[in-house]
């Protein structure tokens, strides 16, 4: 599914340039990423966007699950913000 999918990218891709550390521990101990994941992808920007806006950017997300973060977040209106924040 696109939400797995998006889960994989953010832990192999994003996780693992921040905290490689972190991601092989957790791989040990087989802790599937979309254990915690699904809980941060949901509340992904909702404290710093109304609904609507954060309905268009977990829409751009899980319907571009192959593609890199920074294409997804090409929403007009929205790109600018989501970098500063």
């Amino acid at each position: 599914s696109a939400i797995l999918a998006r889960c994989g990218f953010i832990f192999d891709q994003v996780v693992r340039s921040v905290e490689p550390d972190l991601v092989d521990h957790l791989k040990r101990l087989e802790i599937e990423p979309q254990v915690f994941l699904l809980r941060w992808i949901r509340l992904l920007f909702c404290r710093e966007f109304d609904l609507q806006e954060t309905h268009l950017l977990w829409d751009g997300l899980l319907a571009s699950a192959g593609q890199s973060l920074p294409a997804t977040l090409q929403y007009e209106g929205l790109g600018p913000a989501v970098s500063e924040a």
